[in-house]
């Protein structure tokens, strides 16, 4: 078994204690409990109840996330509890999230339930120093009309405000590729962070788009989250982007006016190689045609109950986290009208075998057939690895057979990376019941950059002991049975070690565990493995392997 050395110290140290609870009475904002940044506070909240914390920065971007199965709401004020500069409800499922530039100083956080009459409990965590996310444009006013719109170079990060309930902000954007996946944000900026936005999408004329072809052209931020994000596919011209007051308000909006990140990403589509599919059969992994981000392919099917109903395109590896547009339309004739993609990943296990990830039937309204042509933009998190497409046809009525063209957009960095923890049930023939089991300590919790992240064991005796393994390197199952008093076949190791931790057991059985994160761009997509262990007799010493998980560290909580 090989040891891998490069996993980072500093997500290694695994009981390094950065969680406190909450101290009552914290009702009101004179009484906040005063909380360091990068502590998670375990919390609770009973009928009618409200939880003030405070704490200081010296200024970047920070994070505010509540995690459990709690409904909360997030505001956040100036020091005095008078002056709310941020809101958030439902950003992360019934959780709160709430992310934006902070000037130095010292600042109070409330904690409510979704209604008075709910109760439960939750945990907080306000992150430590991140630095914040460089604007490449600031909105210069007058810009509330089509003449005065300001110009906006792509990529950008606009920091935008609206000053007053009637006020306009007009953007003009200009693209050259023949065709170009635009992803469209509005989201915190500075605070305080405008609470209610809407945002319209016109022509170089001013004219709001054609939706059958464009797409819908305007959308309101919602109750529950006031962010939207929308992903287009334009020809090359000039348009604009227009961000205003919502036409209906919401009914939690507590910073009605204030400041706003809009984010562009451009996916260019349409000018890259041309590259006709294999000769048929080129449905394996073995015979799949070659294709690259950037690249549009050409290939031909039959109907769905044809010999060739199926093309498959790839490989496409990911070395870095990475967003692509992928889109179908009308080949030569005679011309293919409907198409489905697949997106289908390539098992590291069994490099022969694909698995499905998703699936999409319309989309491309450029194509002129109403959008049954398929088009989706995938975000590619998790760095190495490889990805096919899949074309397909979806039936057997007319337009479902002939040539297409399959078209990738030049690969762009993701936008963010989306922090995830995923558990892997194993070992449930080493020893007996109960097994030594690794899951989140609050539902939904997330290894986000900057933030404490909690796990917790279960199914160890009565103040027993345990082992944490952790290691960069999952691994083919090794079979430790015999090493560790259990019969051969019965007991396998799934993760690389490069530390081990001793756990001590409280009288439940569990041991709480948690992870500092450090608030470093750095870490963004690092992987660790852990897996868990009972240890069950000490002479000769037994030890019971227990499941395994997947950390996977990201700047965003959702």
């Amino acid at each position: 078994m090989k040891l891998n050395l490069a996993v980072p110290l500093a997500l290694c140290l695994p009981l390094c204690a950065q969680r406190i609870a909450e101290l009552e009475p914290n009702n009101v904002a004179a009484a906040a409990q005063a909380v360091t940044m990068g502590t998670q506070i375990d919390g609770s909240l009973s009928a009618a109840d409200i939880d003030w914390f405070s704490f200081t920065t010296t200024g970047g971007q920070i994070r505010m996330t509540t995690s459990g199965i709690t409904d909360t709401r997030l505001v956040l004020w100036d020091v005095t509890g008078t002056v709310a500069l941020a809101a958030n409800d439902d950003s992360r499922g019934i959780q709160s999230d709430i992310t934006l530039n902070l000037p130095a100083g010292t600042y109070a956080l409330r904690v409510t339930a979704f209604s008075p009459g709910m109760t439960g409990f939750y945990s907080l965590d306000i992150s430590t120093e991140a630095p914040a996310r460089p604007f490449t444009e600031i909105e210069v006013e007058p810009n509330d009309a089509l003449g005065t719109a300001d110009p906006i170079a792509l990529p950008a990060q606009v920091d935008g405000s609206l000053s007053s309930p009637t006020d306009v902000d007009w953007y003009r954007i200009v693209l050259t590729a023949p065709r170009t996946g635009l992803f469209l944000q509005i989201h915190e900026g500075n605070a305080p962070w405008v609470s209610q936005h809407r945002f319209e999408l016109c022509d170089a004329g001013g004219a709001l788009l054609a939706p059958a072809t464009f797409g819908p052209s305007a959308g309101d931020c919602g109750t529950f989250t006031f962010r939207t994000a929308t992903t287009r596919c334009w020809p090359a011209g000039t348009y604009h982007v227009v961000v205003r007051s919502s036409s209906v308000p919401p009914t939690f909006n507590p910073v009605p006016i204030g400041s706003y990140r809009l984010e562009l990403l451009t996916m260019p589509v349409g000018g890259g190689a041309v590259v006709p599919e294999n000769a048929e059969p080129n449905q394996t992994v073995a015979t799949a045609s070659p294709l690259l981000p950037g690249q549009q392919a050409l290939g031909n099917l039959t109907v769905a109950a044809g010999a060739d109903a199926s093309d498959l395109w790839g490989p496409i590896t990911i070395t870095a986290p990475s967003t692509l547009l992928v889109q179908t339309g009308d080949g030569a004739a005679p011309a293919m009208l409907d198409t489905t993609i697949r997106l289908l990943q390539q098992d590291p296990q069994n490099p022969s075998s694909l698995l499905l990830v998703d699936t999409v039937t319309t989309g491309n309204l450029l194509a002129g057939t109403a959008g049954l042509h398929a088009r989706a933009t995938f975000t590619f998190f998790v760095p190495g690895l490889t990805y096919y497409l899949a074309v397909d046809s979806p039936g057997t009525a007319v337009g479902q057979s002939g040539n297409y063209v399959l078209e990738l957009s030049a690969a762009q960095p993701a936008p963010y990376v989306a922090a995830s923890y995923s558990v892997v049930a194993a070992n449930s023939t080493c020893g007996v019941a109960p097994f030594p089991n690794l899951g989140r300590a609050f539902a939904n919790e997330t290894p986000t950059i900057g933030q404490t992240f909690s796990r917790q064991v279960s199914g160890l005796a009565m103040f027993g002991f345990g082992l944490l393994f952790l290691g960069t390197d999952s691994m083919a199952p090794v079979d430790v049975g015999p090493l560790f008093g259990r019969p051969p076949l019965t007991c396998f190791l799934h993760v690389n070690p490069v530390f081990i931790s001793l756990l001590s057991a409280d009288v439940s059985g569990k041991a709480e565990l948690s992870l500092n994160i450090p608030a470093t761009v750095a870490l963004r997509s690092a992987i660790v493995w852990e897996q868990v262990a009972a240890i069950t007799g000490l002479d000769p010493i037994e030890v019971q392997l227990g499941n395994y998980a997947r950390i996977f560290v990201g700047d965003r909580s959702y």
